[in-house]
């Protein structure tokens, strides 16, 4: 058998490992599970039909599986179902997988899995909890992890006689020892499955296998069991109405027959493969197809049949707003060149540099761009400071010197103390312009730092704690056994358990405001006050004039001081109402927020603390006014006068 050329290989291996393999529903089988869902007679009726959706997950999008795999964590906590509850929190670390957040998605799904094990029976949970393990540790490349897994799973799917889950783990070792370029125990392992799969719907159901099996062979160069087993997995993938193991098989084929000079059966196994693709709508994946089919036209010397592919994949491309588009614009190019069209060929590189420079290298470019301005300016601030240090030591110097003659000497003096006075004038200069420039960098730190934190509780935390929550529900049905005293016991820790949970998720919205990200500031503040709690507080928020002016930084800024603002009247006013304005006039936003609370003595109120201490900052920042008014039993008021104009250029 001949080798690939570094051209074929391209449109060859691109379609080569589909480890672990899934099932994926047609278009219209979705849209009647999602139908299901919406007709459900009863809860428990729509619980069990959003199972059933959130089971095609990898046919749809990430943000399609975290909504409804948090509509039946919301279905689960509502019917009380600890089962429907697991199966929630594991399409959470399946979507968490998806995100490519490895570590939380492990860490969660290790936590269902040992919950599920201790509650119910073995079934088939049991196998895509495992798969999801072994898929993530294949990811991140920690093979001995997931050959333990694979090993141990064995062993518990052989002891319950579960032919699935035996098939599955069989082939995760195969898997494992594919990574490890271990051909010829990969095929063992493979060859084991297959033996398990003793009927037509086992073949179906796990129909990729035989192309793992004929990309092993096609690595041994055993060209008959490699076509051998390529169509095997085209007749059962075909059988199952599998589309996209179909689509996988014919691509599969297709380049096995373009390596083998077989251009015309190539060509219609491409054809098919990419109708095939279509039918499933994954635009991700019929744009790669697309651009890997036109490279086969390159190598058989159609270039204008590669170029009309590449020119119908850009237009579904724009049309679907997919900006993954490297690989078409490199096949465009390499078949405007083949075709003899240079002028084309130079012109879609220039765009795919262009592409390129603008996804991968702005943000980087932007970075170090402002590191290297950074650096200048503290390097000419050491300079200046530098100079006047020197400058300094030789007026002394001059002014020693000088002291022979009165005259000369007050002449002298009275000069330098002038230039002194301005060398004090520009020092501070450059101090109060650090000053904003570590303010700027401290806060944009803590704001970082808000995000990863709320990031952690939101995806750490608060997983943890509902699981916490659930098995605490487990014994509700227990409780008759306990005594009085037991049950308040209980009741306590579960309604600790329950707080906890809600201040968890409020602390972690509360960190990273959405609705400022999404709406802006006012929409922002407003979405604040509606979540403020306490029943014997009435709040009111009004806002007037246009804060366009305003930038992102300056918003968030704003947004922080009114947060610390009502927080303090949360702790400490006592009031019964709280009133809140924003007007932005005459390139000024005048914020007032008074409370008819306990109040303090203004003139004796320090800037201690650190909340005052953030808040003082970030007004300063603005090149903003605060005027607080308050007496003891008179509430308290604060105005805050913020340009909008003047806003720090840093």
């Amino acid at each position: 058998m001949h080798l690939l050329n570094p051209q074929k290989k391209k449109y060859l291996f691109v379609i080569l490992f589909f480890l672990y393999g899934s099932l994926h529903a047609q278009p219209s089988q979705l849209e009647i599970l999602k139908d299901n869902i919406n007709k459900a007679a009863n809860p428990a009726a729509k619980q069990n039909a959003t199972i059933a959706f959130c089971e095609k997950w990898d046919s749809y999008s990430p943000d399609t599986l975290h909504k409804y795999a948090m509509l039946l964590k919301q279905l689960s906590e509502e019917q009380k179902n600890e089962k429907a509850g697991l199966y929630a929190d594991y399409y959470l670390a399946t979507w968490l997988y998806q995100q490519n957040k490895l570590d939380t998605a492990i860490k969660l799904n290790m936590v269902v899995f040992a919950q599920y094990q201790k509650a119910f029976s073995y079934d088939s949970m049991y196998v895509k909890l495992f798969r999801l393990n072994g898929n993530i540790f294949l990811r991140t490349g920690e093979y001995d992890k997931a050959l333990q897994a694979d090993l141990d799973f064995l062993k518990l799917a052989e002891d319950k006689k579960d032919t699935s889950g035996m098939v599955a783990s069989t082939m995760g070792l195969g898997n494992v020892s594919n990574k490890l370029q271990k051909k010829e125990e990969a095929l063992k392992w493979y060859y084991s499955a297959l033996n398990l799969m003793q009927n037509d719907v086992y073949k179906r159901k796990f129909s990729f296998i035989y192309n793992n099996i004929a990309i092993v062979h096609y690595k041994l160069n055993n060209k008959d069991s490699m076509f051998y087993f390529v169509k095997k997995g085209l007749s059962y993938s075909k059988e199952s109405g599998d589309l996209t193991d179909h689509a996988n098989a014919l691509f599969l084929y297709g380049g096995m027959l373009a390596e083998f000079n077989q251009p015309a059966a190539a060509e219609q196994a491409f054809k098919e493969g990419l109708e095939e693709r279509k039918k499933i709508g994954d635009i991700y994946y019929v744009i790669s197809d697309m651009a890997q089919f036109a490279l086969f036209y390159l190598n058989t010397n159609q270039p204008q049949k590669g170029i009309a592919l590449c020119l119908e994949g850009f237009d579904l491309a724009k049309k679907n707003q997919e900006p993954n588009m490297d690989d078409l614009y490199e096949s465009l190019a390499r078949n405007y060149k083949a075709a003899g069209d240079y002028k084309n060929a130079t012109k879609t590189l220039e765009d795919f540099l262009v592409l390129k420079d603008s996804i991968y290298g702005k943000n980087s470019a932007e970075a170090l761009a402002e590191m290297q301005t950074k650096y200048d300016v503290q390097k000419k601030e050491n300079t200046i400071i530098q100079q006047q240090y020197d400058l300094t030591k030789k007026n002394y110097f001059i002014y020693a010197s000088a002291g022979l003659l009165a005259a000369t000497v007050l002449i002298a003096v009275a000069f330098f103390k002038n230039r002194q006075k301005n060398q004090r004038l520009k020092m501070q200069e450059v101090l109060l312009e650090q000053k904003k420039k570590t303010t700027q960098a401290v806060m944009q730190a803590e704001e970082d730092e808000r995000k990863r934190i709320a990031l952690e509780l939101h995806d750490s935390v608060a997983q943890k704690m509902v699981v916490a929550k659930l098995n605490l529900e487990a014994f509700e049905s227990d409780l008759h056994n306990l005594t009085p005293e037991q049950k308040d016991v209980y009741n306590n820790i579960f309604s600790l358990v329950n707080e906890s949970c809600a201040e968890v998720r409020e602390l972690s919205h509360s960190m990273v405001p959405q609705a400022f990200f999404k709406s802006g500031l006012t929409d922002a503040i407003k979405s604040l006050t509606d979540k403020i709690e306490n029943k014997n507080l009435h709040v009111t928020f009004s806002a007037a004039g246009d804060l366009t002016n305003l930038d992102q930084n300056s918003e968030l800024m704003i947004y922080r001081i009114v947060q610390e603002c009502i927080q303090n009247v949360l702790k400490h006013a006592k009031a019964s109402r709280l009133d809140i304005a924003l007007i932005a006039e005459n390139n000024e936003l005048d914020i007032t927020i008074e409370d008819n609370g306990t109040g303090f003595d203004a003139s004796l109120k320090s800037e201690d603390g650190l909340g005052m201490k953030n808040l003082y900052s970030r007004i300063e920042y603005l090149n903003g006014k605060i005027d607080i008014t308050s007496a003891p039993g008179k509430g308290t008021g604060i105005a805050l006068f913020i340009p909008m104009n003047g806003k720090n250029e840093s």
